[in-house]
């Protein structure tokens, strides 16, 4: 895989991740934003992965082609059954939340995608709770990924 290739495929590569390291009990549904579209994950628990943005660097050597640190910052939203509502928040949808952040952290913190010495690990940026209603609680956790970006140069 190329580094320019990497952007694109990212969020593919953390989901089979996923699928792959966290027992399918714990976690049936793994999809990509893509994939999920509007509608409600088929089977919760679930993950959901997307791309939220991305960051280049400027130039630091034009002459020679380009050379820029690209940063991309990855979503997983975890969604959970609970029976909080906003007013009730906390209780029943925390230790659960908390489990399956916990999964989802400990397979994605620290891992390199891409094995390429342009790349670092993936890191967790931060993360925040983004609704408790409808009988589900939706976690949503990101994640930061730099590698220096392909150069014509490099060719």
């Amino acid at each position: 895989m190329t580094a320019a290739a990497l952007e694109l495929d990212l969020v593919g590569r953390v989901a089979e991740r996923l699928r792959a390291k966290i027992e399918r009990a714990a976690l049936p549904t793994v999809e990509t934003a893509l994939q999920l579209g509007e509608k409600t994950p088929p089977k919760i628990p679930a993950a959901v992965v997307y791309l939220a943005a991305d960051d280049a660097s400027d130039n630091v050597a034009p002459a020679a082609g380009a050379f820029q640190r690209v940063t991309a910052v990855l979503a997983v939203v975890h969604v959970i059954a609970a029976r909080n509502t906003p007013r009730s928040a906390g209780g029943p949808a925390v230790d659960p939340l908390a489990q399956l952040t916990g999964r989802t952290r400990a397979v994605l913190n620290g891992w390199r995608p891409d094995e390429s010495p342009r790349q670092d690990a993936i890191a967790l940026r931060r993360g925040r709770l983004l609704e408790i209603a409808d009988g589900r609680a939706i976690w949503q956790d990101e994640y930061t990924v730099s590698w220096r970006a392909a150069s014509v140069q490099d060719d």
